[in-house]
Formats: structure tokens, sequence, C-alpha cells
């Protein structure tokens, strides 16, 4: 959803708005898959991915948009980042009442034909946050990158595919923590030259060669923010260390950027 929504965001964020609340129906055609997409990723409730998401469409908007008028800046923000937390959250209380009422209905029934007095309702409490494990911040991933460390009796080397599942039985969750279990350190430092490469080459594109807000950059600046999620969810996940579709989509991204910063 997240790889997916990038582009829709800047072909939003792109376009040119005469009105603040009336959207012309030729906009909708991404408007409305952008909206189901973000509502996914919030309703999905991935902590790092939401954490990405609102970093990314805060940064793009007012960095991207420095230098428009304060109007514009604000009705980009309320269609980008607003507009999708007020679709998620009326999912949420509209998804509570549909509850509320189908109790309440069939309460009203049995009471009709049974003659039984209303109970009082204890149906369950719809809340916007998922529960956690309140002993563990990490859900338990610190825990396991300290077992790989500590366990491992092959350091130079690793275990092959998937040491993580062979040394601990359980996922690693760490793009440089499986490197390390699978390829040992010769698999860490390559990994980390590929993190740093690209981690440079995506503030270069952004900060220093200063890509211009255009619909013909829409490729870059979805490559360059691809990346930027994808290194960033491997704080959390395998991603790209495995031969995955992080993986495929990371390739295409770094060569299209690699191939714009030798453009003139």
């Amino acid at each position: 959803a997240m790889i997916i929504l990038i582009p829709l965001f800047y072909l939003i964020l792109t376009d040119k708005i005469k009105f603040f609340f009336l959207i012309p129906y030729s906009k909708l055609v991404y408007l409305i898959p952008y909206i189901i997409l973000a509502t996914m990723i919030y309703l999905s409730q991935s902590r790092i991915v939401v954490l990405f998401l609102i970093l990314f469409s805060f940064f793009s908007v007012f960095y991207f948009l420095w230098d428009k008028t304060k109007k514009y800046k604000i009705q980009k923000f309320f269609i980008l980042i607003l507009l999708p937390i007020i679709f998620y959250n009326s999912l949420i209380i509209i998804k509570k009442e549909i509850n509320t009422r189908s109790f309440e209905r069939k309460v009203l029934i049995n009471k009709l034909i049974k003659k039984i007095p209303i109970p009082i309702y204890k149906g369950p409490v719809y809340s916007a946050i998922r529960k956690t494990d309140s002993t563990t911040f990490t859900s338990h991933r610190y825990s396991n990158w300290k077992k790989v460390i500590l366990k491992s009796k092959k350091p130079i080397i690793g275990y092959g595919p998937l040491g993580d599942r062979y040394l601990i039985e359980e996922n690693s969750h760490n793009t440089l923590v499986y490197s390390y279990v699978s390829g040992g350190i010769v698999s860490t430092i390559l990994m980390l030259i590929l993190i740093i490469r690209y981690t440079y080459l995506c503030l270069f594109l952004t900060f220093i060669k200063k890509i211009s807000l255009q619909k013909k950059n829409i490729f870059v600046f979805s490559s360059i923010f691809t990346i930027s999620f994808l290194l960033f969810r491997g704080i959390t996940e395998v991603g790209i260390a495995v031969f995955s579709i992080d993986l495929l989509v990371f390739l295409s991204c770094i060569t299209i950027c690699e191939k714009f910063k030798i453009q003139k």
C-alpha cells in the first residue's frame, strides 16, 4: 500500500488546485485510491510504516511547497494529510455505530418474541489504537536482536539463508541483524555499504540537486521516497535483505535514481 501510495501522493502534490473543498472529477481518479491506501495503512497500524507516512507527508508538503502561498499549502495539507485521517476515523465511528445498532435491534426482537428484559449493552469497545504488549515497546524485536548476536557462533560467514530461523527459531526483524546471522560480518558490511550509498543518493538528489516539483519528475520522486521507505522499514523488518518484492522494488528504484544522477 505504501509503495503504491507514494506516486499517487506526488501526482496530487504536483497538481494545481482551484478550489479548497471542490475537487474536479478528473482528480478523483487518483485521490480516491490514495485515501483508500492511506486508510489501509492506518488500519494496519504498523508503527514503523505509519510513522514513515506521517514524516514523509509533512516533509513533502512543507519542503517542496516552501515557495507556495500559505493558502496553497493549507489546501495540500488538508487533502494529503487530514482527509485520510478524517476518513479513517469516520470508518471507526461507523463500525461502532453499526455494531451498537445491530445489538439494540436484536435485543428489541428478543423482547418482542420472548418478553425478556432488555440487557445492558456489553458489546466490544472500539478503539482507534490497537492493543500492544505493555512489557515490550519493540514487540520483542530487541530481545531477538540480542539473542542473534549472543548466540551466533559463526560471526564471519553466518548460517546461510534464514539463519535467524535456524539460530533462534524466530524472525530477526531487522535488515542488518538478518544480514549478520545469515552472512556474518562480510554480509553486514556489504549491506551497510548499500544502505549508506543509497541514503546518500536520496539526500543528494533531494537537497543538493534539488529536483523541481514537476510531473515529469514523479518517477524520480517516487523512487527516492520508496528507497527511503524500504530502508526505514528495515529497522524493524528484514525487508531488502532477502529476495522479495521489497528487493525487486528497491533495485528498480535505485536504477532510476542512478540514471537520473548522471543526467545533465
